[in-house]
């Protein structure tokens, strides 16, 4: 990556990551054999986009320079999509599942957008006080601001999180239409939101 821009390719592990990315292996072997019979058409391209999401939720929980974690943060977005179009429920008219995953890639991106919103500014303010720039995560971490700007960068974070966790959808009245027998690919697509 680019250094005059502070971006660099620094992955670390520490306690609370090997949980999360144990965990995330776990998940990943159960989803495989929890759709190992439901998945009929185009097995190679869902394990494809499985492994893909999960290379993507490893990477987030590895990342320690800001711009990395936005770019798996982001990684993700385009398996799901997949996952939802290609394997979701899909209503007699047939639309259902295309629906339902274009107007996740439009939130995510959506919420995508104010994450990077967020990460900019801190930098931004990183670079004002000290005159560096850096995504580092342990450097940002230690950035003087006020409390408002902590305020504001904190609620960007929240949001892009809450949208990716179908929290802000909930709140904000957004609701598709629940299948009657619920399909393997929400559970296994849910689990990584």
């Amino acid at each position: 990556m680019d250094p005059r821009f502070g971006i660099s390719i620094h992955l670390a592990l520490d306690g609370l990551s090997l949980l999360m990315v144990v965990l995330t292996g776990l998940l990943g072997v159960l989803a495989v054999l929890c759709s190992w019979r439901e998945i009929e058409k185009y097995q190679g391209f869902f394990h494809l986009n499985l492994m893909w999401i999960l290379g993507g939720v490893i990477g987030v929980f590895l990342a320690i320079d800001m711009f990395l974690f936005f770019f798996f943060w982001e990684m993700m977005l385009v398996p799901m999509y997949f996952l939802i179009a290609l394997w979701g429920h899909k209503a007699s008219d047939g639309k259902t599942r295309i629906t339902a995953a274009t107007k996740f890639f439009i939130y995510t991106q959506a919420s995508g957008l104010v994450m990077l919103i967020a990460i900019l500014a801190l930098v931004f303010v990183h670079y004002n006080a000290t005159g560096v720039w850096t995504f580092n995560y342990e450097e940002l971490l230690n950035t003087p601001m006020s409390h408002g700007v902590e305020y504001l960068l904190m609620l960007g974070f929240f949001i892009a999180f809450a949208v990716k966790m179908r929290w802000f959808r909930c709140m904000a009245g957004y609701r598709m239409r629940t299948p009657r027998r619920r399909p393997p690919v929400p559970s296994t697509w849910l689990v990584y939101c």
